[in-house]
């Protein structure tokens, strides 16, 4: 199958911190897994080395802003000579218990080097459908840091690689396969530590009470944090901001089973440079949906990706400028989007609770 595309990315201005947030409901209890690439965190010492000194702050709230939960994670260390790529995460794992409810997790880190201190928002809701086990996360051991590696091939080099896997089952044993070799544990800790020298494409079996779920190492990545955050028809519904109308019936078409798969080569058809881990154009776009999620989204009313607001965001990126007319009450009446090299003005109007319609839609 052939797919066309039409991008329509121009350069923006706006501001996204590179950490990334997936979640997982259990039975009993919510986990969230917060990846950092460590360039993110580490000033450079010397020509080799590096010293980071940061705390990491995790709030989460419920749809009213009630605090529900907080905690604090401390990143220090001082000459790291890294045996490890920059790129690679430094990893955060938290858990909570939650009702089924709609809610937000709320990320920011202080740097003793950097002035700025960066946050993000991260909505998500609980339902009644919650998961028995979490996807398997493997974290590299390099002389005491924890590292997440973007390849398999980092495991190999760790001293030794801790796997976490949640799960809200009581096992009866658990089985993680390293290629040829096995190993049986019996444990209700989520956690298990080996050396490892040589990692084959691991993967783990639980078993309970006459079950058992098998689940493979998370090779994480920006795209899988994407994903698990939006599904393949979400992603097809972004993608119509940017790609020709044949392009999208053609993927329309693709059964559901299928379709995060044809996603995913159409993404590696237009990727600038394929001989690198990431997908420029992909990551783009990426960055253009959680930043509509986080700012234009109306809580019980509307996600910010699929706002008006969301929509221009995703297609031409950050205004040139934006101006507001308010009303009486004090609250915007009326947001200009101006973008003067498309020569365009978009005109949004307040309808009541913080949600923004676009004053004649059919001329974009």
């Amino acid at each position: 199958m052939r797919f066309g595309f039409a991008l329509f990315f121009l350069i923006s201005s706006f501001v996204l911190t590179g950490f990334e947030i997936t979640h997982y409901d259990t039975r009993d209890q919510t986990w969230f897994y917060i990846y950092i690439p460590y360039k993110e965190i580490v000033k450079q010492q010397t020509d080799e080395a590096y010293q980071a000194e940061s705390k990491f702050h995790v709030f989460v709230a419920d749809n009213s802003g009630r605090i529900i939960n907080t905690a604090v994670f401390t990143v220090q260390f001082k000459n790291l000579v890294p045996q490890f790529g920059l790129d690679d995460y430094y990893p955060i794992i938290f858990n909570t218990e939650l009702a089924i409810g709609e809610y937000s997790l709320i990320c920011s880190w202080s740097n003793k080097f950097e002035l700025n201190q960066p946050s993000r928002t991260y909505l998500f809701s609980i339902d009644k459908y919650k998961r028995r086990i979490t996807p398997l996360l493997g974290i590299a051991h390099f002389g005491g840091l924890r590292v997440v590696p973007r390849q398999l091939k980092g495991y190999s080099q760790a001293d030794s690689v801790t796997f976490v896997q949640g799960y809200s089952v009581v096992p009866d044993s658990v089985v993680l396969h390293l290629g040829s070799k096995r190993q049986t544990l019996k444990s209700e800790k989520p956690e298990i530590q080996i050396t490892v020298l040589q990692l084959e494409t691991p993967f783990v079996t639980i078993y309970s009470k006459g079950d058992f779920w098998r689940k493979n190492l998370i090779l994480f990545s920006p795209a899988f944090a994407f994903q698990s955050r939006y599904n393949s028809k979400e992603q097809l519904r972004q993608l119509v901001h940017i790609i020709d109308k044949d392009t999208y019936r053609q993927l329309k078409q693709i059964p559901s089973v299928e379709l995060q798969e044809a996603i995913n080569r159409w993404w590696k058809s237009i990727d600038p440079t394929p001989q690198t881990p990431l997908n420029e154009n992909r990551q783009h776009l990426y960055k253009r949906v959680l930043y509509a999620d986080e700012h234009f989204s109306v809580k019980g009313l509307v996600k910010g990706w699929r706002s008006d607001r969301g929509r221009i965001f995703i297609k031409y990126g950050q205004p040139d400028n934006i101006d507001v007319e308010p009303s009486r009450s004090g609250k915007y009446h009326a947001i200009f989007w101006s973008y003067y090299q498309l020569e365009k003005t978009f005109i949004f109007y307040d309808k009541g609770y913080g949600k923004y319609e676009l004053h004649k839609k059919w001329l974009d």
